[in-house]
């Protein structure tokens, strides 16, 4: 594979790659904000949220060549929904 193929990945939209680390990260907080922390909000913040869940739904969107903007306001708003609602979910699995 040539150096310049290579670097084009980086602007291909139809790669799955960044769909799937955009999603694992968002995973990953969502899983953070379930475990017990002893360090404040950091990273399991709203914005936090936000930010992962919006990541994720833009390269999703992409990937669908549907508009990305969408995409990111909608998982944004995805995310800030798994914040407010994570305390009730706690407490109904306890």
């Amino acid at each position: 594979m040539s150096e310049e193929n290579s670097l084009n990945q980086f602007h291909n939209k139809k790669n799955i790659m960044w769909v799937v680390l955009s999603g694992s990260m968002a995973v990953v907080i969502t899983t953070l904000l379930f475990l017990p922390q002893q360090l404040g909000a950091g990273i399991t913040s709203v914005y936090s949220l936000m930010l992962w869940y919006g990541l994720f739904g833009l390269t999703l969107f992409r990937y669908m060549d549907k508009k990305g903007a969408i995409g990111f306001l909608s998982g944004s708003v995805i995310g800030m929904l798994v914040h407010i609602f994570s305390p009730v979910i706690v407490a109904l699995t306890a």
